[in-house]
């Protein structure tokens, strides 16, 4: 199907072409007969100036659809159906259409695909109904952003694992992020930030942020832990474990990684963050945007395993005055998934490729870490402006 976008800068969006919005036309049109008899069979008859297979992969849910569920489109259409919204079969089909293609690519410009939703609904119902379609159509888009977010969450919770069993398979990797997630279900998160190389010195220094005081470094692990600071019982338990468990200058395992993570931490302190699966749990365990944001995240893991060692490369080949071995995991996890959406996924801009990640950066790394992945990030665009 021919396209008017500029191969200059293919991130810029245009105006959609004559057979792409008559194709979404036509999905429209197919969403509305289905609904009415789901045994059409004259539903996909052919339409000229169309592309037929496409407007059929996308109400089928062939690929590259075949991951968005009836359930899940119903789950984000559901947050559009506030007062005073009617509920139109011809505005529900069209923005089915739109998030079907927003969710089988988390990562491409939306702008022109929800001006022509607006536009499409408009045309057929009249413009009493742009404002309230526009309105739904930024709700579906932060539906979208809110998913691509929890899932850059869990691919970096991936890479963190992956660090600390370094024998596992993807398939146990897998599990073990599920793991968490379900522990989440149970209401207990704790900032993703421990799971960082803790020390006993790394521990002492979360001491005193608990404190805002500075512990004497001879005094001993129990003079600490009976500060009356401390009041919570649960920080106390979890800190005590440990100083027991955490050898001098060493990483924590992977089985105490995991129970610190998910440990109940009830002070104020520790839950100041966003719950990161508000909305995409059920009382079941995960609900259809949970099992999305959960599978999109892992599918994006195992494309970019086999890449390691070449991510690790360019990382290296731009910074200048720091080892990769230097740096601090929370920060090269973030350069690694950054640098692979950059320089060989190729499905967003630079730019808001590198904001996400400085995002990321400042949620879960140092007070430099935001500074320190821009800087390299730009200039991994620099060295590889040609590629």
């Amino acid at each position: 199907m021919a396209s008017n976008r500029s191969k200059q800068d293919k991130y810029v969006p245009e105006a959609l072409t004559e057979a792409e919005v008559l194709t979404r036309d036509v999905a429209a049109e197919c969403f509305m007969a289905l609904k009415r008899d789901p045994h059409d069979s004259e539903v996909f008859s052919e339409v000229p100036g169309a592309d037929m297979a496409l407007a059929k992969a996308i109400v089928k849910r062939e690929s590259p659809y075949e991951d968005v569920t009836d359930e899940l489109v119903e789950e984000i259409l559901s947050v559009t159906h506030g007062e005073n919204y009617e509920i139109h079969p011809w505005r529900e089909a069209v923005l089915s259409v739109l998030t079907i293609e927003f969710l089988s690519n988390l990562k491409a410009s939306s702008a022109q695909l929800v001006e022509d939703a607006v536009c499409r609904v408009s045309r057929k119902l009249g413009d009493s109904y742009r404002g309230t379609t526009k309105n739904a159509c930024q709700q579906i888009s932060g539906q979208r952003t809110r998913m691509r977010k929890t899932m850059r969450m869990l691919v970096l919770a991936s890479l963190y694992l992956m660090q600390f069993r370094k024998m596992s398979t993807l398939e146990q990797n897998q599990d073990d992020v599920m793991s968490l997630v379900q522990a989440s279900a149970n209401g207990t998160w704790y900032r993703f930030r421990v799971l960082r190389d803790i020390t006993v010195r790394q521990l002492r220094e979360e001491m005193k942020s608990l404190m805002n005081e500075t512990p004497d470094e001879s005094s001993s692990a129990d003079t600490v832990l009976n500060d009356s600071s401390l009041r919570s019982e649960q920080i106390q338990s979890d800190l005590k474990s440990l100083l027991k468990t955490i050898p001098n200058g060493s990483s924590l395992g992977f089985e105490q990684i995991q129970n610190d993570v998910m440990a109940l931490i009830s002070s104020d302190d520790f839950i100041r963050d966003e719950f990161p699966f508000d909305g995409y749990l059920s009382e079941n365990g995960l609900n259809a945007r949970g099992r999305f944001a959960f599978c999109e995240a892992m599918k994006f893991v195992r494309k970019m395993a086999p890449h390691m060692t070449e991510l690790d490369a360019l990382i290296q080949k731009s910074s200048k005055r720091w080892r990769i071995e230097r740096m601090a995991l929370v920060d090269l996890n973030i350069l690694r998934m950054a640098t692979y959406e950059l320089l060989i996924e190729k499905k967003s801009s630079p730019g808001i490729l590198i904001n996400e990640a400085v995002e990321l950066a400042k949620a879960f790394g140092a007070e430099q870490s935001s500074a320190f992945v821009n800087g390299i990030l730009q200039q991994i665009c620099n060295d590889n402006a040609d590629a």
